[in-house]
């Protein structure tokens, strides 16, 4: 079922398709049509079979904040003329002094910039 809900976070929508389930008396099946959510997700998530905020795939190895803080250290360190190299893993170095463990081993980080 293809969303028209571009930029809308996912688990907004189930939560406003729950409450008008729970509050508003629609059906399951009303509210799934009505959100644009396939019925059997939502019914899922009413049952509670599901999180209300799952999603799917792992979960993220670094947080948003992190995440956007590297990037912007990176392309600083881009702009004065520091370039990554396979010796220089920065990212694994950080994960390993903070004690967390990565499913994947990098060896380069590119980033594009346009």
């Amino acid at each position: 079922m293809a969303s028209q809900h571009n930029g809308c976070d996912p688990s907004n929508l189930f939560v406003k398709a729950m409450n008008d389930v729970r509050l508003g008396g629609l059906s399951i099946r009303k509210s799934a049509k009505k959100w644009e959510i396939k019925r059997t997700t939502l019914q899922d998530r009413l049952s509670g079979r599901v999180e209300t905020n799952r999603r799917k795939g792992p979960p993220p190895i670094l947080t948003k904040q992190e995440e956007n803080q590297f990037a912007d250290w990176l392309i600083v360190m881009a702009n004065r003329g520091f370039g990554m190299s396979k010796e220089s893993n920065t990212l694994n170095t950080f994960l390993d002094k903070d004690g967390r463990t990565t499913p994947f081993h990098m060896h380069m980080v590119y980033i594009t910039h346009k």
